[in-house]
């Protein structure tokens, strides 16, 4: 390969490159048409029409990441100085999503119980988040995934929590996943007479 030739593969620029953007929030601004643009870190990005628009726990239009409602226990609105992962590319210095991960925070909690009403973790009062844009799930055991009732959860019981810090402090932590140690109750399959008996009240043929 001649060296000009060899110059000129190594000089001209990718026309598109792979974009990956992950930062704080900085706006949000809704075209009314299905797209829009989020800002990340100073950054602006393009977020076509039809382009994957996710929470941890939900699918948001463009009309809901714009949303300037508050959650529960923030004072920025929306999600303005929230957490962004956004995937795209990048053609002249302008990046385009393909897919964008959005959350007001990604805080995590593994402890112990210390207090069921309310639930509290290591001292961290929990609640749990009630938003269409990241509803909270309900609470699970932590190894069978059932639910728990919080005033049955014991004192002591490991617990996983998932969520954001509200302006109250860390005693109040908004939860979007939350999973304790809790014992299930038992249920007993539907049965059939005699197979439903206790022992002692079944009857036994005597040996002839």
């Amino acid at each position: 390969m001649p060296e000009s030739l060899k110059l000129l593969a190594v000089c001209l620029p990718d026309a598109q490159v792979k974009a990956i953007v992950e930062g704080p929030i900085d706006a949000v601004n809704d075209h009314r048409d299905g797209g829009g643009t989020i800002t990340v870190m100073g950054i602006v990005i393009q977020i076509p029409e039809g382009t994957p628009i996710t929470t941890p726990t939900a699918s948001l239009s463009m009309a809901q990441l714009a949303d300037s409602a508050a959650f529960p226990g923030r004072s920025q609105p929306g999600f303005i100085g929230g957490v962004a992962i956004v995937n795209g590319s990048s053609t002249d210095g302008v990046i385009t999503a393909t897919d964008v991960f959005v959350a007001p925070a990604q805080n995590f909690l593994v402890g112990q119980v210390t207090g069921n009403q309310p639930l509290k973790v290591n001292g961290v009062r929990v609640q749990i988040l009630n938003d269409a844009r990241m509803p909270g799930g309900v609470l699970r055991n932590i190894y069978e995934g059932f639910p728990v009732a919080p005033a049955s959860v014991p004192i002591g019981g490991a617990a996983t929590v998932e969520g954001y810090v509200g302006i109250t402090g860390i005693s109040s932590l908004r939860s979007r996943l939350r999973r304790v140690e809790a014992r299930a109750s038992i249920r007993r399959a539907p049965c059939r007479p005699p197979a439903c008996l206790s022992p002692a009240s079944r009857v036994m043929p005597r040996a002839v």
